[in-house]
């Protein structure tokens, strides 16, 4: 009899490599297969699989988070994202907005500040709700 349990993927879109890291850690604990991009090369890489949930940071080298928003919402149609950036609440409802506008599911926008406290519980939050889904 084969095993049909599969590894929720998590990929994680920050420049920075310390956050990425962190989040990795975090999520590989709750369950996530993660794959970090941290620059325009590696997202075009990973965007050609598919993906439970990304976790996006609006600050990237090369690209704008609209731009990022776009292809994401391109490559991956109603993909579940979470903001996590050290933008501003007011910057991260913009994006929130513009990702749903693209036709992404937000399930969470967050500050790193705030956040990452959190971050773990978030997780677990979002990966239980996508599994019964």
């Amino acid at each position: 009899m084969s095993d049909t349990t599969t590894t929720a993927t998590l990929l994680v879109i920050d420049d920075d490599v310390f956050i990425c890291d962190l989040v990795a850690s975090l999520a590989t604990d709750v369950g996530y297969a993660v794959t970090a991009a941290n620059n325009q090369a590696e997202l075009e890489e990973a965007l050609r699989q598919r993906w439970d949930l990304v976790l996006l940071d609006l600050s990237f080298p090369d690209m704008d988070a609209v731009s990022i928003i776009q292809r994401l919402s391109e490559a991956q149609p109603g993909a579940s994202v979470l903001l996590f950036s050290g933008a501003t609440q007011p910057a991260l409802q913009s994006a929130k907005s513009v990702a749903t506008m693209y036709g992404l599911s937000v399930v969470g926008a967050y500050a790193k500040s705030q956040g990452i406290n959190n971050l773990r519980l978030i997780l677990e939050v979002v990966l239980s709700s996508t599994s019964q889904a």
